[in-house]
C-alpha cells in the first residue's frame, strides 16, 4: 500500500472520531483553534473539507488537476458574481488542507503504525525495520532527537536556521561528518537515527512542497471580494488571505516539532541540500 493510500486510511470518517483525533494532535503539539483559517469569519469545518478531498482522489488529484475551486464550491463557498475558479475561497480552503490536514495525517499515520507494533509483537521487527521508525525513533521520540540536535548543531552553520542544518546533517556521510570535524559521537548519534531523520525530511519536504503548490492558486486580486455561503444570503467582505495563508493569530513560535503549521523552510532550500 502507498503512502498515500495509507494517509488516506488512517484518517477517520466519523466526524466525532475525527475530532476527538484533532483535538489530541492539537494538545500535542502546542496549537490552538487560532490557527485555523477562517472565511466569513468562520473557521472553516476540517473534517468536511478531509472528507470532499478524499472524495475527489485525494489532495495530489485536487492540486493537481486545479479543483480547489470545486471544493470551495461543494462546500458552500462561492465568490459572488464571480468565477468559482479564481474564489480566495478556494485559497483558503488549499492553504488550510497544506498547513492542517496534512500534518494530521502523518500524525494519525504514525499513531497507527505504533499501535500496530504494539498489537503484533511478532511482526514489529520487520515492520520497524521496514519503516525506519523503531520503538526508540517514535513520532513523540523523533521530537528530542530533533531538540538535541538542535542544541549539538547550534554552532555549526550559524548563518542557516535550525531545520536547515538537521535536513542536511540528515543526508551526509561519515567521512563528510568526519572532515567537519564532529566528534565521533555526534557521529554516531546521527548514524543510529539516520532512517527517523530521513523520514522527518522526506514527510517536510512532502508538506513544503504541497503548501508552495497550494499557495500558487491563491489570485492576486488587489479588491476585497464578496462571498456568499451556502444558506446565507447575507454578504461579508473577505480579505485576501496574508502571505501565511491563514487569516488570524499565528501560530506561536517555538521548538522543533515534527509537525508544524508553519514553515520556515523554502522549497529552494531542499533543492540546494540535494545530494
Amino acid at each position: 500500500m502507498s503512502d498515500s493510500a495509507d494517509l488516506q486510511s488512517v484518517i477517520p470518517r466519523d466526524r466525532m472520531a475525527f475530532l476527538q483525533l484533532m483535538r489530541m494532535w492539537f494538545v500535542q503539539t502546542g496549537r490552538t483553534s487560532d490557527v485555523i483559517p477562517r472565511i466569513e469569519y468562520e473557521q472553516i469545518d476540517l473534517h468536511s473539507l478531509h472528507l470532499e478531498v478524499e472524495t475527489m482522489g485525494g489532495p495530489e488529484a485536487v492540486l493537481s488537476s486545479g479543483l480547489w475551486w470545486l471544493v470551495a464550491a461543494r462546500m458552500g463557498f462561492m465568490a459572488e458574481g464571480q468565477d468559482p475558479r479564481v474564489s480566495q475561497a478556494a485559497a483558503t480552503l488549499a492553504y488550510g488542507y497544506a498547513a492542517l490536514i496534512l500534518p494530521f495525517k502523518d500524525f494519525c499515520l504514525e499513531r497507527t503504525r505504533a499501535f500496530t507494533a504494539q498489537n503484533n509483537s511478532t511482526n514489529q521487527a520487520s515492520g520497524e525495520q521496514a519503516t525506519g521508525m523503531t520503538s526508540t525513533t517514535s513520532m513523540h521520540n523523533l521530537q528530542r532527537i530533533l531538540a538535541f540536535l538542535q542544541v549539538e548543531l547550534k554552532d555549526w552553520l550559524p548563518e542557516e536556521t535550525s531545520q536547515v542544518k538537521i535536513l542536511h546533517a540528515a543526508q551526509m556521510d561519515v567521512p563528510e561528518m568526519q572532515r567537519q570535524g564532529w566528534p565521533q559521537e555526534r557521529i554516531n548519534f546521527i548514524e543510529r537515527f539516520r532512517p527517523a531523520l530521513m523520514h522527518y525530511r522526506a514527510m517536510m519536504f512532502r508538506q513544503q512542497e504541497f503548501q508552495h503548490q497550494a499557495q500558487q492558486v491563491q489570485p492576486q486580486a488587489s479588491q476585497p471580494q464578496q462571498y456568499l455561503h451556502a444558506g446565507n444570503h447575507q454578504s461579508s467582505t473577505q480579505y485576501p488571505v496574508s502571505n501565511t495563508g491563514v487569516q488570524g493569530p499565528g501560530t506561536p513560535q517555538g521548538a522543533i516539532k515534527q509537525e508544524e503549521s508553519e514553515y520556515p523552510l523554502k522549497p529552494e532550500d531542499f533543492t540546494k541540500l540535494a545530494p
